[in-house]
């Protein structure tokens, strides 16, 4: 593989490759050592990264993870699926607005709402007052990610919410070729009810293969909730109170679907979350654990559902991004 030889982004001195001389952020701007450790003071003034002393990276790794400061393009209003008989079903798609040597890794986030509310333009509710939006960070990140959205349980009960995320998946995987983005590299992030459809499709092989998925407070098992309410979200979404049909109840918990080849699995919850409790995730875990499957979960002491009581809401997005990125890094 070609070698890139760049240049310090300050002072333009040339920086060959496996020079000792170079200092790489976080987000890969490049500077030389002198100008790090002197008029920058150790801070990259693209994107606040950190800096590390290693050699140069070769040219198609660099170009395919843009740094923090470079801009980030939209594809609004994708039409990915029309179901017969009801509305069109659209994805946004964010890219990283810098020239990439190589297909784009893909995260697919699937927003939350009890199968019934909410917006895909919009990221998790603890999110939406960040200053960089989360779209932008994942594409920060060197990700393409596509935010899909679903028909809701007023629209169709399960399993029309999975399928149509399973469609969408579909879709972007035929339109890879257009749209830059590698079949190889996909990942899945879902919060809350997106977190149970998040695992429905990551577990489903026919739409595979994921490298990796993300689920946040997450319901995983409806029978273990114990609920007979009819009106709940859960009994809207599968159409009926949870005890009057066991059977169907169970066939729509992800962990009924679990599989030995099934892709690695963070999951990320509160121990006090009150609408999704935390023995949720810990029941999936197991169940994955059984299987063989790489899991971890990580437990958010005293944090609410959507990680209220968490003073650490970046902490944790940053840790789901870490896992997303390290499996899709060559």
């Amino acid at each position: 593989m070609l070698e890139l030889k760049p240049e310090c982004e300050r002072c333009r001195v040339s920086l060959p490759p496996a020079s000792t001389d170079a200092r790489i952020c976080t987000f890969e701007c490049t500077f030389c050592a002198d100008c790090v450790d002197g008029p920058l003071a150790g801070a990259c003034p693209n994107c606040g990264g950190n800096f590390v002393q290693r050699p140069i990276r070769p040219a198609a790794l660099l170009d395919s993870r843009p740094p923090k400061h470079l801009t980030m393009t939209v594809d609004k209003n994708l039409i990915y699926g029309t179901p017969d008989g009801f509305r069109p079903l659209e994805l946004d798609l964010y890219r990283p607005g810098a020239h990439f040597a190589r297909p784009l890794p893909l995260m697919i986030f699937v927003h939350g709402g009890g199968w019934r509310l909410s917006n895909r333009h919009a990221g998790p509710r603890e999110t939406r007052g960040w200053e960089r939006s989360i779209f932008e960070r994942i594409t920060d990140a060197g990700f393409a990610v596509a935010a899909v959205e679903y028909r809701f349980s007023g629209e169709h009960v399960h399993p029309g919410p999975p399928n149509d995320v399973k469609d969408a998946v579909r879709w972007l995987r035929s339109n890879a070729d257009k749209y830059g983005l590698d079949n190889e590299r996909v990942v899945i992030w879902g919060q809350s009810a997106g977190g149970h459809l998040a695992a429905a499709v990551a577990l489903d092989p026919e739409v595979g293969p994921f490298q990796a998925a993300i689920c946040w407070y997450m319901l995983a098992d409806f029978e273990l909730l114990g609920d007979d309410d009819t009106e709940s979200f859960a009994a809207m979404y599968l159409g009926h109170a949870i005890p009057d049909n066991i059977e169907n109840a169970r066939a729509a918990s992800v962990t009924s679907l679990v599989h030995s080849a099934a892709p690695p699995f963070l999951l990320q919850h509160g121990t006090d979350d009150k609408m999704a409790p935390y023995n949720q995730s810990e029941a999936f875990c197991d169940t994955l654990v059984a299987a063989g499957v790489p899991v971890d979960l990580e437990t958010v002491e005293g944090a609410d559902h959507f990680f209220v009581g968490s003073d650490d809401v970046e902490g944790i997005f940053n840790r789901m991004l870490a896992f997303a990125r390290s499996h899709v890094d060559d």
